[in-house]
């Protein structure tokens, strides 16, 4: 594995950033709380948290140096059949001949007809080593989602869904390309 890694990283600056096109899903819940926040000097910071069992929602995306690509909110956990649909209605149409699509090796990311799916329109997938998100731009950029959930506070699945929308208008070209580059993927041509 560490091998592999290694040779993944030193591949990196061999991809061209304009032609990356990385996946991955990550959760959301209505009851994502600040993890900080501010009280006066020697006192409790008291804010309500919500409790009880709260719906899982997934938030499927690809990350490209010009911004998210082919964004869905799914109610509940992704599996592979919601997974290939995903690629073949949104992400398939989005992609550019001769372009490289990174999926990570999460089970429905392996479902038959994903590559199939990628490959009918020019693209070629790419699976990291595992245990990789050092090498996944998407990661940081997962993070800063999580974030601005956490500040939005939506306590419904509309809201939630909503907040999730708003917040991709947060990501620009520049810091998706940022992302990429922070990841060892040098942008050529700047």
């Amino acid at each position: 594995m560490a091998r592999a890694r290694r040779a993944r990283a030193g591949a990196a600056p061999g991809f061209d950033p304009g032609k990356l096109a990385f996946l991955d899903e990550t959760r959301a819940k209505a009851a994502m709380t600040r993890a900080r926040g501010r009280a006066p000097r020697g006192g409790r910071l008291v804010r309500p948290v919500p409790y009880g069992r709260w719906r899982t929602t997934t938030f499927l995306r690809g990350l490209r140096t010009d911004g998210p690509v082919a964004p869905l909110v799914l109610d509940g956990a992704t599996n592979g059949p919601a997974f290939l649909a995903w690629v073949g209605r949104m992400l398939a149409p989005a992609l550019r001949p001769g372009g490289t699509v990174v999926a990570d090796n999460l089970g429905s990311h392996k479902v038959a007809g994903v590559r199939e799916a990628i490959e009918a329109r020019g693209a070629s997938l790419l699976r990291p080593p595992p245990h990789s998100p050092d090498l996944n731009p998407i990661e940081p950029a997962f993070s800063k989602l999580e974030r601005l959930l956490r500040a939005a506070a939506a306590r419904t699945a509309g809201a939630l869904e909503a907040a999730i929308g708003a917040a991709l208008r947060h990501f620009t070209p520049a810091e998706c390309a940022n992302h990429l580059r922070h990841c060892g993927y040098a942008q050529s041509g700047r």
